[in-house]
């Protein structure tokens, strides 16, 4: 979470303390601090590809404000993510949970304006970029996955290092592109769901603002049964 300072210099001074012609001594500036502004969600969207993890994401986005890219596959094939403004960090390296593969990379203070988030990559893969207003560093995250056989998703735990962290939760289907079948009708654990792409795997993302430092754990259901990637990535 971001926090702001403000300082602000107030001084009255009668006439009469001008009169030897000198600039009165000023005194202690008054100082105040503006109430810290909490991490939002702003906007995302998704894209994939069948045939390869080559694909990009066209995003008009804020200046200053960082975007997050989650990325999901069935391979272990090397992803690199690139755009027209900056240079995106790998914070989460592709691994593997059991089932899928799943990756995560950020951008910090971006340039705004419109953009194209380019995946490079030789197998398929799905992604999902989402903008998110005065966040803080990256803190640490949990994978999980799942071949199939329920309908429920968890991802978690991951512990936050201080209060006030943002939590953020993208999860996808890992069977087919473009399955419209599938989506996902239910988020708990205090997750609010902010944006959900059938069209893309039924790529789903939600989000939670952390009061404590107890360890949290995203949780959901999908429609149906099915198989899911899913990643769970908290910001200070």
């Amino acid at each position: 979470m971001r926090k702001f300072l403000v300082a602000i210099s107030l001084a009255v001074f009668p006439i009469a303390a001008f009169a030897n012609g000198k600039l009165p001594q000023l005194g202690y500036p008054a100082t105040f601090t503006s109430a810290p502004v909490s991490p939002a969600y702003v906007g995302s969207a998704a894209n994939g590809s069948a045939n390869s993890a080559s694909f990009s994401i066209s995003y008009t986005g804020t200046a200053g404000d960082t975007l997050v890219a989650c990325y999901f596959s069935t391979s272990n094939s090397a992803v690199s993510v690139s755009d027209n403004n900056g240079n995106w960090s790998n914070i989460v390296p592709l691994a593997s949970d059991g089932n899928g593969y799943s990756a995560a990379f950020l951008v910090n203070n971006i340039a705004g304006g419109s953009d194209t988030i380019s995946f490079s990559g030789s197998q398929f893969g799905v992604a999902v970029v989402v903008e998110i207003s005065h966040v803080g560093a990256y803190d640490t995250s949990a994978i999980a996955s799942s071949g199939g056989g329920t309908s429920s998703f968890s991802v978690g735990p991951a512990t936050p290092a201080q209060a006030n962290e943002y939590a953020l939760a993208c999860v996808d289907v890992t069977q087919v592109v473009g399955l419209s079948a599938i989506t996902p009708s239910s988020w708990s654990s205090g997750f609010t769901q902010r944006a959900s792409y059938a069209s893309h795997n039924g790529v789903t993302v939600a989000d939670q603002l952390i009061s404590g430092t107890s360890a949290v754990t995203a949780t959901g259901a999908y429609s149906s049964t099915t198989g899911w990637n899913g990643l769970l990535l908290l910001f200070k």
